[in-house]
């Protein structure tokens, strides 16, 4: 079966799966190794009201305590849903201001030579400032395909068959998610989302092969109990968007909503994440998306002001970035004005990737590959009127190297 993405292929997928574990606890040796709302009790991470009254055996006080210098703590394997791995460390790294700009930095080769890297800007005084750079201690795979911030202070990447969580306080792995059953899609895109019950969540669109740019699959994943939540085929019901799917995102004021970009039409489409199995009804939440060939989509939902979405795509030629912005104060979404950029670096206006820059409404960062060679990647900063900045070109990485995906935390 053929899809329709300008040559990608897709396939027929899996059956939907959905299941759940429980008692499954993440170990921890400082408060920073928990998600948001836990605490580090005796190693392992817990939620802070359920441990309001818990007591040491070592002073007899009565009150909570952690323990932050027993060392690392062992790891442990999830199973049922998918299997996992999580490791914490007491390490730290230094201090990158927020808002903070992601970049995911790979190997161009498709072997893995280089080592996989997350380059830091912090954006605290409006001009991109380097910070420290993850590598989690040479655990990061430099053949990841994706990279997404997840609240409070984790970045979350892809490859083939799996997700793992780092913790940006530590520069450790957190945990990792494998696909059960020996599947292994590629995560094409990852994102936050909220879950059945209210919790936090994280979403990631897959492919079936290797090389397939366009989605097949949608999964969902806790990252708190380490449980799968729900995984749905595109093209069958309850959600039944067919096999053209190019790209795939949140909804950027909605978090138990997804938009989508699909090969025959030129809107952005979105639907519910249908947890109650409930077949989902599409609805069009913008017009006017560019033709050429699409790379990704993201959106960005600050706590204040517009929330904005970017997609990207290779334009085939000139000036104009393959670029497009929407913003989005409540009311629906309007299409911002035409990127382009005369730099060298961007010659041609293919766009690979892209993030918004959270101290500038007008403006996003963005990946070009000039004159579409694949190994070849920079990343600047444009703007609608012209104004294009470079912050990290080729030349400046490892060899083999190349800067692929953006996230940005704020």
């Amino acid at each position: 079966m053929m899809k329709h993405n300008g040559g990608g292929i897709g396939g027929l997928v899996l059956g939907v799966v959905a299941s759940l574990v429980t008692g499954c606890v993440l170990p921890c040796a400082t408060d920073v190794d928990c998600w948001d709302g836990q605490v580090c009790i005796n190693q392992q991470c817990a939620v802070a009201s359920d441990h309001a009254t818990s007591s040491t055996s070592s002073g007899g006080s009565g009150s909570a305590s952690s323990s932050g210098s027993s060392g690392p703590a062992s790891s442990s394997t999830m199973a049922g849903s998918g299997s996992g791995t999580s490791s914490s460390s007491s390490g730290g790294v230094a201090a990158c201001a927020r808002p903070m700009l992601l970049a995911l930095i790979r190997s161009n080769d498709g072997a893995g030579t280089a080592r996989g890297e997350v380059r830091r800007w912090s954006l605290a005084s409006g001009t991109p400032t380097p910070c420290s750079t993850l590598t989690a201690g040479g655990q990061l795979d430099p053949r990841d395909e994706s990279m997404a911030y997840v609240p409070p202070h984790f970045f979350v990447t892809g490859g083939q068959g799996r997700l793992t969580f780092y913790s940006m306080e530590t520069d450790a792995q957190h945990w990792r998610y494998n696909q059960p059953g020996g599947q292994d899609g590629l995560p094409l895109s990852i994102f936050p989302v909220t879950g059945p019950a209210g919790q936090a969540a994280v979403a990631t669109a897959c492919s079936l092969f290797f090389n397939d740019p366009d989605p097949d699959f949608v999964e969902v994943v806790d990252p708190t109990t380490q449980v799968r939540l729900a995984r749905w085929e595109l093209d069958t019901a309850p959600l039944q968007l067919g096999i053209s799917v190019l790209t795939m995102a949140r909804h950027p004021t909605r978090a138990s909503d997804i938009i989508y970009t699909y090969s025959t039409v030129r809107d952005l489409r979105t639907v519910p994440l249908p947890f109650n199995n409930t077949p989902v009804v599409v609805a069009t939440y913008a017009g006017g998306v560019p033709t050429g060939f699409s790379r990704s989509l993201h959106t960005y939902a600050p706590a204040s002001g517009a929330a904005r979405v970017l997609y990207s795509f290779n334009p085939g030629g000139g000036t104009t970035l393959g670029l497009q912005l929407w913003t989005d104060s409540g009311t629906g979404a309007l299409a911002q004005p035409t990127f382009t950029c005369t730099l060298p670096e961007c010659a041609g206006g293919h766009v690979i990737d892209a993030a918004a820059d959270p101290t500038d409404a007008t403006r996003a960062f963005a990946i070009c590959q000039p004159g579409n060679d694949q190994g070849i990647t920079h990343l600047v900063r444009a703007g609608p009127a012209g104004g294009c900045d470079t912050v990290l070109v080729d030349s400046a990485l490892p060899a083999l190297s190349q800067v692929y995906r953006l996230a940005v935390a704020d």
